[in-house]
């Protein structure tokens, strides 16, 4: 069985909520359905340093001694999937 990847888990936390109505569970797998998608459009890097900074909730400059690169190479690179991430989102907006 492969390693599980950072969207895999990411992903996983968004679905252990059950105390939602039936519609808005059906919602709420639409909306985790739609994140996993744009999340997969990401390189496996960019993937690792969404899922340290807003699930693991560290700081960049841990991601950084946790991954050896700078504090200003991780920065960069969230900065760049979050606007891939915006950029996706607003053209399925739009659509």
């Amino acid at each position: 069985m492969p390693p599980e990847s950072p969207l895999d888990k990411a992903t996983h936390l968004l679905s252990d909520d059950e105390r939602h109505a039936p519609e808005q569970a059906v919602l709420r797998h639409e909306d985790e359905a739609q994140l996993r998608k744009r999340l997969a459009s990401l390189s496996e890097l960019q993937q690792e340093v969404v899922y340290l900074r807003f699930v693991h909730d560290l700081r960049t400059k841990d991601i950084a001694r946790h991954l050896g690169k700078s504090d200003g190479a991780i920065r960069m690179i969230l900065s760049r999937a979050l606007n891939l991430l915006r950029g996706i989102y607003n053209q399925q907006e739009e659509a």
